[in-house]
């Protein structure tokens, strides 16, 4: 029975909830997940049917308390990305904003953080295809292939001229 309680009041519209506890004790549920952004504990608590000034009391609360700042969470993302991802500076960009953070934080972190697009693109080349040097320059000559290739680095968000960049450093020119 407990378990249909549960489907139930995931499928079904939410009432407005009104107290700032239950607020309070909803947000730090899935603050203590994992770091969240501002936007996505407004998103979730709206989505919970919380009124809009209760959700900017929680959201101050926390904030005051250093639970959500997004200028920290920007730097350990970044941070994270370089270690995991192999993909490029716009990637990274697109994907903080579909967090909700605004521009001048993302730019701020991005400033302190050291970034070299060149470095990025040989790394997540050498992820799928191997280390250049050994590359064979062959397959580059299939039209089919260099469309999957190109496709592939674009997809990760560089440049064509970075992708350029990178043929010429495959033909050693």
């Amino acid at each position: 029975m407990m378990f249909m309680t549960k489907l139930l009041s995931i499928t079904m519209p939410m009432k407005s909830r009104t107290t700032l506890a239950e607020a309070k004790e909803a947000a730090i549920k899935y603050i203590a997940f994992k770091m969240r952004t501002v936007f996505e504990v407004e998103t979730k608590l709206a989505r919970c049917g919380f009124d809009d000034p209760i959700i900017q009391e929680v959201i101050a609360h926390y904030s005051e308390l250093g639970y959500l700042n997004d200028e920290l969470y920007v730097t350990k993302y970044i941070k994270e990305w370089k270690k995991t991802k192999h993909e490029s500076f716009n990637m990274l960009k697109i994907r903080l904003r579909r967090k909700g953070i605004k521009d001048e934080i993302i730019n701020k972190g991005l400033h302190y953080s050291t970034y070299e697009e060149k470095e990025r693109i040989v790394s997540c080349f050498e992820k799928r295809y191997g280390y250049i040097e050994q590359f064979d320059i062959t397959q580059l000559k299939d039209v089919k292939f260099t469309r999957k290739f190109y496709g592939f680095l674009s997809r990760k968000g560089f440049s064509s001229e970075s992708i350029n960049q990178l043929f010429s450093k495959i033909y050693g020119e």
